[in-house]
């Protein structure tokens, strides 16, 4: 009789322990509604004209993923960051190329150059501009206004960085998106002005 309260008290108790053991504390980390004005759904897209040619580019999202990723900082603790990842497709007379822009917290990556969880890349549009992204070949600021032809966008993002060894600048109005850019092409800048849109939420 008493062998068999030891043999209940250890089935009872050993797998607490273990439960204990392999608990880990997972913190969600979500988007900010700021950000997410800049996820657009396929069926989205831009038509660009250059400044310099009568050539126009035509921007579209092929595919949007959404999910979680987890990060692993040891000592059973799990960051689980909440993410967008929008596939670009790109028709313009230099032919057709694509990109990937990768959202969360409250900045944009363009061009992820690892993945997840370790996505790299310029920071194409941020909310948090007073967040030092010394990691990041970027510079970032806010312009009050832009005329582009007809339309005026309003608290439109400079962002300056290279990319494919070439300096180029980006400008993002959030719920729209690039409304212009400045892109070396075969060693000479154009520049890119948005003249049509369609954006689907």
């Amino acid at each position: 009789m008493k062998r068999f309260f030891i043999f209940l008290i250890l089935v009872i108790i050993l797998p607490c322990c273990n439960k204990n053991e392999n608990d880990s504390s997972i913190t969600k980390i979500y988007i900010s509604d700021n950000i997410k004005s800049l996820v657009f759904k396929p069926g989205s897209y831009w038509i660009y004209k250059s400044d310099s040619t009568p050539l126009t580019d035509c921007t579209y999202v092929h595919q949007m993923n959404y999910g979680f990723y987890d990060v692993d900082y040891g000592l059973n603790r799990t960051v689980s960051f909440e993410y967008y990842s929008l596939d670009y497709v790109s028709n313009s007379p230099n032919g057709q190329s694509s990109y990937k822009n990768h959202i969360e917290t409250n900045h944009m990556l363009m061009n992820p150059t690892i993945g997840y969880p370790y996505a790299s890349g310029p920071v194409l549009f941020t909310y948090d501009t007073t967040f030092d992204w010394k990691t990041f070949p970027s510079k970032n600021r806010f312009i009050d206004s832009v005329k582009i032809g007809n339309s005026t966008f309003y608290r439109v993002q400079e962002s300056k960085f290279t990319l494919n060894s070439h300096y180029n600048t980006f400008y993002t109005e959030a719920n729209i998106g690039l409304v212009k850019k400045d892109i070396t092409i075969d060693s000479t800048v154009q520049q890119w002005n948005l003249i049509k849109w369609h954006i689907v939420k």
